[in-house]
Parts: C-alpha cells; sequence; structure tokens
C-alpha cells in the first residue's frame, strides 16, 4: 500500500497483489527471483533507465537493492543492514525515494543517487518536530508529502512537504496536504472536492492525476469491515475542476488498495477478505468500464508494489508473494507487522507488465529470418532485420496492415500504424534462381560491350 494516509489517515495494509500472465491490454513482459539466500520480494521501481528491485532478508534485518536493465538484465547490488522495516518506496522525476524504519534509530526518509547509494538521509524523529512513525510518501508538483501517525498511533494524523532534495519541509494541517496533493492543477477545486466527500458516505483513500482527470478510490464507511454483502470501495474519476465525472462500484468482498493511471486506462489493485486471500489487479477504461481482470496466482498473503513505469507510461510492476499468517482476531495491525517484517514467507517474484498495442506477424517464404520486436506502440519507429539462410538470397519484402493496407517502408524502417502488421519475406535459392541467373546477366552483358566495342572500332576505322 502506498500513499494511504495522506488525505484522511485511512489505515489500510500495504499493498497485497499477485498476478500471472493474463490476456488482454496487459501482458507480462518478464519477471525475475528476489536477489539473496532467504530474501523475499518487497517492490520493483522505475530507476534510471530500468529497475530498482528492493528485497528484504527477515533472518538477518538486511535490506538488498538490485538495479536491472530495461530487459531485467542484473546490473548490480547493494546491500544496507539493520533494517528493520521497508514502509514506502516511491520513484519521482527528481529521484527514488525509500522510507525505512532502522533498529533502534525509527523511521528514515532516504534519497537514492543513481549507485543506489543514500544520497540523502533524513530522521523523521530528530528535525525538532514529533517523531513520526509509519510514515508514508507522495509525490506533488513541486514537493515531497509525508503522511503519518504519531508514535503513540493514537494522536492525529501529521502532515510534513519536503522539498524534493530533502533539505527543509514544513508541517501541513489535513487541508493543505489535500491541497498540497492535488497541486499538479491550477484548476482544481479543492474545497468543491472536499464538500462532495462530506456530503457522502465515502472517504477517499488515496488518489492518482494524470493530464486532464483524477482518479480517485474511496471507501464506504456504511459498509461493515466485515462484510462481504456490500461494497466496500468505489473508483471516482473528477475532472480538473473537481467535477464528478463517473463512479463504479469495486467488486462486493473486496479492499481497495492502490489506483494508477497507465496510458488511458486505470488500473486498481484489490484484495479480498482479511487482505490475505486472493488480490486481483482490475483494468478499467477512461469510461469506467471493467476490461481486464488479473488475478493471483494462488492462495496466500501478498504483497508488493504497485506503480507505473517512469521509463514507460505503458507499463507497472508489481511484487507477488505467498506468505504464512497468523492474522485472527486484529487482521488490520496484524498484518501490517507481517507484510513489514515478511513473516514466513514461501515463495515471491518481481513481475513487469506492458501495455498490448499491436503485434507484428513474421511469415518467410524460403530460408531465413525476420528479427523484430513484435509488440509495437502506434506511431512509433520500427526497425526489422531480414537475414537469409547461407544458399539463400533475399527475394522481396512486403509490409501489410491488418486491413490489408500497404504499410511503406524505407530500407528496414517503417512507422506503426494503429493495427497490427504482417511482414512477409521471400528468400530465394541462390544457385537455382539467382546466381544462375545473375551469371548469365554478366556473360549477356559482356557479349553486348564487347560487340559495342567492336562495331566501334570498326566505324572508327573507316573513317580514317
Amino acid at each position: 500500500m502506498k500513499k494511504v494516509y495522506l488525505l484522511f489517515g485511512l489505515l489500510l495494509s500495504l499493498l497485497l497483489i499477485g498476478v500471472v500472465k493474463a490476456e488482454g491490454p496487459f501482458y507480462l513482459d518478464f519477471d525475475f527471483k528476489p536477489n539473496g539466500t532467504n530474501a523475499v520480494a518487497v517492490a520493483t521501481l522505475p530507476y534510471n533507465d530500468g529497475y530498482l528491485a528492493i528485497d528484504y532478508i527477515n533472518n538477518t534485518k538486511t535490506m538488498v537493492l538490485t538495479s536491472y536493465d530495461i530487459k531485467g538484465n542484473k546490473l548490480d547490488s547493494k546491500t544496507y543492514p539493520n533494517v528493520e522495516t521497508i514502509l514506502d518506496y516511491l520513484t519521482t522525476d527528481s529521484g527514488t525515494f525509500l522510507m525505512v524504519e532502522f533498529t533502534d534509530e525509527g523511521y528514515h526518509l532516504i534519497k537514492l543517487d543513481d549507485k543506489m547509494n543514500f544520497k540523502e538521509n533524513k530522521s523523521l524523529g530528530s528535525e525538532g518536530g514529533s517523531p513520526l512513525n509509519g510514515a508514508f510518501i507522495y509525490d506533488a508538483k513541486d514537493s515531497l508529502l509525508v503522511s503519518s501517525f504519531t508514535s503513540d498511533g493514537n494522536s492525529p494524523y501529521e502532515y510534513r512537504s519536503y522539498k524534493k532534495d530533502l533539505s527543509s519541509y514544513e508541517e501541513l494541517n489535513e487541508n493543505e496536504a489535500i491541497a498540497k496533493a492535488f497541486s499538479f492543477y491550477d484548476t482544481f477545486d479543492v474545497n468543491k472536492f472536499i464538500n462532495y466527500f462530506s456530503n457522502t458516505s465515502l472517504l477517499p483513500a488515496l488518489g492518482d492525476p494524470n493530464k486532464s482527470n483524477v482518479v480517485i478510490l474511496a471507501m464506504d464507511r456504511n459498509c461493515p469491515y466485515d462484510s462481504d454483502d456490500c461494497n466496500k470501495y468505489f473508483l471516482l474519476l473528477f475532472n480538473n475542476n473537481a467535477e464528478l465525472l463517473w463512479k463504479v462500484a469495486i467488486p462486493k468482498g473486496y479492499y481497495g488498495a492502490e489506483v494508477k493511471y497507465i496510458d488511458d486506462y486505470i488500473a486498481v489493485s484489490v484484495e479480498g477478505g482479511n487482505f490475505l486471500q486472493e488480490g486481483k489487479i482490475l483494468i478499467y477504461d477512461i469510461k469506467g468500464n471493467l476490461i481486464q481482470t488479473m488475478q493471483t496466482k494462488e492462495e496466500g498473503h501478498f504483497n508488493g508494489e504497485f506503480d507505473s513505469l517512469r521509463n514507460t507510461p505503458r507499463g507497472f510492476a508489481v511484487v507477488e508473494r505467498s506468505c504464512i499468517s497468523n492474522v485472527t482476531a486484529n487482521p488490520t495491525s496484524q498484518v501490517q507487522k507481517d507484510m513489514y517484517h515478511l513473516v514466513d514467507c514461501q515463495s515471491s517474484t518481481h513481475h513487469v507488465y506492458y501495455f498490448f498495442h499491436q503485434i507484428i506477424t513474421k511469415v518467410t517464404q524460403g530460408k531465413g529470418k525476420i528479427q523484430v520486436i513484435d509488440r509495437q506502440i502506434p506511431g512509433e519507429p520500427v526497425e526489422f532485420i531480414i537475414t537469409p539462410d547461407p544458399g539463400y538470397v533475399l527475394g522481396s519484402v512486403k509490409v501489410t496492415d491488418a486491413n490489408g493496407n500497404v504499410v511503406y517502408f524505407t530500407s528496414n524502417r517503417f512507422t506503426m500504424p494503429s493495427a497490427d502488421v504482417t511482414i512477409e519475406v521471400e528468400f530465394l535459392v541462390a544457385n537455382a534462381k539467382t546466381g544462375d541467373i545473375a551469371i548469365t546477366m554478366i556473360i549477356i552483358l559482356a557479349i553486348l560491350t564487347a560487340s559495342v566495342t567492336v562495331i566501334q572500332y570498326r566505324r572508327l576505322k573507316a573513317l580514317m
């Protein structure tokens, strides 16, 4: 779970997700296992031009950071000891931030450099304010928001707005924090937004803006915690002037945990029952229609980071975990404890999904290869490589879209249309069709050249 404390201090568990490859707009691009013996996957974030995997080794209280390139190949790894919990994590255009509790040192807000070192490391209990406990981080237009409950767990929630370099911060009240959260829009009417929720039974949990809209995940306070007979959560879309465009109910029996804009789609993570049952990712289109459901692989305790990838707006990363927990009478606090310490996790995996656009199909006649990335985005340049097998030469190349239209290409490049594409290549046997013909043409050209030379010589001689 991320940023749930931002708006009204709603206590939820961290995001609990498990996913498998699914048919629909999003497909599994690759996955990789945690780094280190007995390590458990915590999160997968965009980092530099690739990814940052955050893993945790419970028995040694060690945090492991591993960088990967865009294809999922491991680049480097660093370990940090004396880590009690890894509470939150966030990548923004200003860098990657972690909220970490160190043993006997409390919570620290950390900014990483591009080598996974701690560029900035700020304690949340030694800067003049009240010691903070369980802080979460949120990206705002010109600052980094921190929302937290105090160390006794009963005092009012506290909000801080840090400069992106973590050099200083200011204390905020709840309404100021909400205004800061929606500072992406100069026209956003925070009072209208607050008034809407003040007149409903819905309590905003978290939101995510894009260039023109704000999507909000909200909890219905009239639906009992332990009931599966009513809709606990709703998804709402507001325009940038805080006017409600539509509202849809999350399926009964599920809790909302995270919401993200990805391309022109809205992705919502949900958990069933007591947060330890199956988790799903629900994909909605911009009109609020549910178009894809991504299921957990197995029953158990699933947890993970769910985030759109900064290096492409058309992808997201999640973590799948299967853990054993002893949640009974007080599931919220126990889930929180078990998730942070990753108790008895049997398996975990980092997953990276991408938005499914158009497919390129390769068709060959004869012997040879066509190399091309078979999933492409409309309007983007596509490059393909054609390699004949030994004894074959290139005969012809034809590129068409799904409607039969010719796709024009220059050399080995074309622009991807808004439709599937087929590349057809014919390879010819060199000695049977091309080699003999070429030799024959050379002989004919040589004879013609010799003949012309003889004729010209005779004409010149006659004139002399």
